[in-house]
């Protein structure tokens, strides 16, 4: 990669390019830290960094998974629809209420989740029992059985899902709500977790000014830092914003330089083209990242690579300025591979439909067309393939894939699409 970096790229294709950037950011050394459950719960996408152990059985004790009555399967075996057999109920179990032991002979209601009662090896469900409703814990019932239960019918044993000792997940292993979930249903309190990866995010750009400062001519609003700190933020990263900088080389240097030590990657937006005043190019190029043209509209140029820079070799992506191509650059291949590298589904989820209009694309390059689903189920294009566009992209909820060799697609053709607006 490094003789690739001081070369740079001529053209790359996207899935080329999204290796790359894959590898890069999954050669990221993340520290690890100790969380409580609970703060799981509302810091979202972390990924495990060790094995977790069960402590104990999941469930914890033999429960009944149905609303029923347990039995002996014993005093069953010889019931059938023509001698059914009669078993009195003697005892009522909620769930939350101790086990008890079962009687030869007798049955007793159970809940649903409540301990079955020891020598009990089958729940006969109230449906099958003959009662039309549970009785009242003083009053003189019976069910009638007309055909013996399996063995552990409608009975959860203790450990069926989780033993105790068991790895009930790995390290690497993303945090989902139901890996939350059944870590603290088996009594863990704390896990070893990956740290949030952290970015260093730089808008580049003579001509950008925040909201709120005076308007110089020729001067525009930033929309790269809070649309892709909205981006990155969330899918979990902690963004390091130092503010604008000008197309001045050193004054971006300085800007990654004092933020080195806090941060695992650095992104920038814009100075990455062939013109006179790109700032990313002219200063990281000579310092190991590779700048080049991938097959894609918008978003061809990119940049790629380690930049030494002080003490340290810096992972570093780059991004077009331009909003639209930035934003889309970022969906196609930097929040792909931070979810990759923590363990996270990485792809948008994907919909096919038909095209309400026609739409032309360029030869050889995919295009990312911003649309919309329509009630009727098809896909409406919304504005045109400009990158500077960025009110059609707010209205979006579609990403349109062109592919490399589609040049034109009629409406009522089939394409694929990527969610975005979840």
């Amino acid at each position: 990669m490094d003789t690739v970096a001081q070369a740079g790229f001529a053209r790359r294709s996207v899935t080329e390019h999204a290796e790359v950037v894959t590898a890069l950011v999954a050669a990221i050394e993340r520290r690890s830290e100790v969380l409580g459950i609970t703060a799981l719960e509302t810091d979202h996408f972390r990924t495990l960094a060790e094995d977790v152990h069960a402590p104990a059985h999941l469930p914890p004790f033999d429960n009944s998974q149905m609303d029923g009555f347990a039995v002996h399967r014993a005093d069953l075996l010889h019931a059938r629809p023509d001698r059914p057999v009669r078993l009195a109920v003697t005892g009522h179990i909620a769930a939350g209420d101790p086990a008890g032991t079962l009687p030869q002979g007798e049955a007793w209601a159970v809940m649903t989740g409540a301990p079955l009662p020891v020598g009990a090896d089958a729940v006969v469900p109230i449906e099958a029992s003959g009662l039309g409703a549970f009785p009242r814990p003083d009053e003189a019932a019976a069910i009638t059985v007309t055909a013996t239960p399996a063995v552990d019918a409608f009975v959860r044993r203790a450990g069926s899902d989780v033993r105790a000792g068991d790895v009930i997940a790995p390290a690497g292993a993303a945090l989902t709500p139901p890996l939350i979930g059944v870590l603290a249903s088996a009594g863990v309190r704390r896990v070893a977790v990956l740290r949030p990866f952290t970015v260093l995010l730089i808008a580049t750009g003579s001509e950008l000014r925040r909201d709120g400062e005076h308007e110089r001519p020729g001067s525009i609003l930033d929309a790269n830092t809070p649309g892709l700190t909205a981006l990155l933020t969330a899918i979990g990263v902690r963004v390091i914003t130092p503010g604008f900088v000008h197309d001045e080389p050193r004054q971006l240097l300085h800007a990654i330089e004092a933020n080195a030590a806090e941060v695992d990657l650095v992104v920038t937006a814009g100075g990455v083209s062939a013109g006179a005043h790109e700032v990313v190019r002219d200063a990281l190029a000579e310092r190991g990242v590779a700048f080049g043209s991938v097959t894609m509209q918008p978003g061809g140029p990119q940049g790629v690579g380690r930049a030494s820079i002080g003490p340290r070799d810096i992972p570093v992506v780059a991004l077009p300025g331009n909003p639209v191509s930035a934003l889309i650059s970022a969906e196609v291949f930097l929040r792909p591979a931070l979810l990759a590298a923590g363990g996270w589904w990485s792809q948008r989820p994907t919909v096919e439909a038909a095209l309400t209009e026609a739409a032309d694309s360029p030869a050889g390059k995919l295009q990312l067309r911003r649309a919309r689903s329509t009630a009727d189920g098809r896909i409406e294009l919304v504005g045109g393939p400009g990158s500077h566009l960025l009110g059609a992209f707010a209205r979006s909820d579609l990403l349109v894939l062109l592919p490399e060799h589609v040049a034109r697609v009629e409406a009522g053709d089939i394409v694929r699409a990527w969610r975005i607006n979840g």
